[in-house]
C-alpha cells in the first residue's frame, strides 16, 4: 500500500536536532516512511521558515501563522483547506491518505482562561475521517492524570504551576475522549497508556499499538566504552533529565545512605540548578550541568560512570522510562533503577541493578555495581549491543507502519 501522509506540527526539527522527552517523533517518524517511498507533506503551523525540502520530506509553512486563540481559527480554516486538497489529489494518484495528529496530554492556557490546543491538528480528525483518509492519533506524552501525580512528587511543584497543570488535565482529558475515539489508529507512549485510553475510550484495541521511543544511534555510537574507575579515584553517579521527572533530593540521599566518599552525583539538564538546591543539602558531592539536553548526550554520558534512576513506578508510570532507561542501556554505561511491575515486565530488565524506590532500599543497587565492577561492565557492553540493535527508529517505524496497515484494513 502505498501512503500519503499529511501532518500539521508547530515545527519540524532540522535534521542536525535531537530533541529529549518520551514523545513520539514525527521528524523520525516521517524521514523513514518517505525513504520507503512514500509521500509525506508536513505545514508547520507556527513557524514561516518558507517551502524547503528536508531529505525526502517536503516542508511548507501554514499560509495563516497567527497565533494564540484568536489565530485559531484563521489556522483551523487553512489547515482544513489543506487537508480536503490533499484528500482529493491521493485520490487522484491512487493513493491512501494517512492524516497524522499529535494529540498532547492536555492544553496551553492563553491569557489565564481560555483554552488553545497545543497540537490543533488533533481537532480536524472528524473532517479527516469524514474525507476518507485513514486518522493516526499520537498520544505523545503523559496522561493528565499522570500529570497532575508528576507534579505532587517532584522537586519542582510551584503552587502557580500545579494550578496550571490542573486545569490543563481536565480540559486535555475532555479532549481525548472526544477526540481519540474519531482515529482508526491510535499510537501511545506505554502500555499504561494504552490500558488508560482504551478504558477511557472504549477503542478497540486491535486499533492501538504501544510506542517506545527509538534510540537514535548518533547520540551514543561516538561514546566510548566504560572503563571502571581505578581504586582511589571518584565514581560519577549521573542523571540527566528534568527535575520534575524525578526528585533530585531522593538521588542525593540514595547516595548519602551508602556513606561512601567516592561518590560525586552529577545532575544534568535545563534548569538543573535551580532545582538543585535540595540534593546539596543532603549530600555534598553534587555537580550540576546546567543547559544539557538530548543533542548533548554524549558528552554528558562520556562523563558518568553509573546511571541512576530511582523513579517511583506508581506515579511515573512508564513515562520516563520510554527514553532514559534505552539511552542510558545504549551509552553502555551501567544502569541501577528501582525495581516494580513496570520493570518486571520489560525484556530490558535483566540488563539493570535493581532496588527500591526509597533511599534505603535503591542504595543497594547502586552497591552491587561498585562491589563487582568488571561483571557490571559486561552486563553493560551485552546492554548496549542489544539495545542498539533492537531499538533503533529503523526497526521501530517498520513496526509501527504495520501496525497502521493492519488498523486501516478494519475501517
Amino acid at each position: 500500500m502505498r501512503w500519503r501522509f499529511l501532518a500539521f506540527l508547530p515545527r519540524f526539527p532540522p535534521s542536525e536536532e535531537v530533541v529529549g522527552g518520551a514523545q513520539i517523533r514525527p521528524d523520525e517518524i516521517f524521514r523513514r516512511c518517505a525513504e520507503r517511498g512514500h509521500r509525506v507533506l508536513i505545514y508547520e503551523t507556527e513557524t514561516s521558515a518558507g517551502t524547503r525540502r528536508v531529505g525526502e520530506l517536503e516542508v511548507r509553512p501554514l499560509p495563516s501563522q497567527r497565533r494564540g486563540v484568536l489565530g485559531l481559527g484563521l489556522r483551523m480554516a487553512a489547515m482544513a483547506r489543506v487537508l480536503r486538497a490533499e484528500a482529493k489529489r491521493a485520490r487522484a494518484a491512487g493513493e491512501r491518505l494517512c492524516y497524522y495528529a499529535m494529540i498532547p496530554s492536555g492544553f496551553v492556557l492563553k491569557a489565564g482562561f481560555l483554552p488553545a490546543p497545543t497540537h490543533p491538528g488533533g481537532l480536524l480528525l472528524p473532517l479527516a475521517r469524514a474525507l476518507g483518509a485513514v486518522t493516526w492519533a499520537a498520544v505523545h506524552d503523559l496522561s493528565p492524570e499522570h500529570e497532575q501525580q508528576l507534579l505532587q512528587r517532584a522537586d519542582a511543584n510551584a503552587r502557580g504551576e500545579r494550578r496550571v497543570m490542573e486545569r490543563k488535565a481536565r480540559l486535555g482529558t475532555a479532549q481525548q475522549r472526544l477526540l481519540l475515539p474519531r482515529a482508526h489508529f491510535l499510537s501511545a507512549v506505554s502500555p499504561a497508556m494504552v490500558d488508560l485510553l482504551q478504558r477511557r475510550c472504549a477503542l478497540d484495541p486491535r486499533r492501538l499499538a504501544v510506542f517506545w521511543s527509538g534510540v537514535a544511534p548518533k547520540l551514543v555510537e561516538e561514546i566510548p566504552p566504560w572503563i571502571p574507575p581505578a581504586p582511589g579515584e571518584p565514581w560519577r553517579v549521573g542523571y540527566l533529565g528534568s527535575p520534575h521527572d524525578v526528585s533530585y533530593s531522593l538521588l542525593a540521599r540514595s547516595l548519602a545512605a551508602l556513606g561512601r566518599e567516592d561518590l560525586v552525583l552529577r545532575l544534568g539538564g535545563v534548569d538543573a540548578s535551580r532545582h538543585a538546591a535540595r540534593a546539596r543539602a543532603a549530600y555534598a558531592r553534587v555537580e550540576v550541568v546546567d543547559g544539557i539536553c538530548y543533542q548533548d548526550y554524549a558528552s554528558f554520558a562520556r562523563e558518568i560512570d553509573l546511571w541512576a534512576l530511582p523513579f517511583d513506578d506508581s506515579y511515573c508510570l512508564e513515562i520516563t522510562w520510554q527514553l532514559k532507561v534505552p539511552l542510558a542501556l545504549a551509552s553502555g554505561r551501567p544502569l541501577a533503577r528501582s525495581d516494580g511491575p513496570i520493570v518486571a515486565t520489560s525484556d530490558l530488565a535483566r540488563y539493570m541493578h535493581l532496588g527500591g524506590s526509597t533511599p534505603k532500599t535503591f542504595a543497594p543497587a547502586l552497591q552491587a555495581v561498585l562491589d563487582d565492577p568488571p561483571a557490571a561492565a559486561s552486563r553493560a557492553r551485552a546492554a548496549r549491543e542489544d539495545v542498539l540493535r533492537r531499538y533503533r527508529w529503523d526497526v521501530l517505524i517498520d513496526q509501527l507502519l504495520e501496525g497502521l496497515e493492519r488498523a486501516s484494513k478494519l475501517v
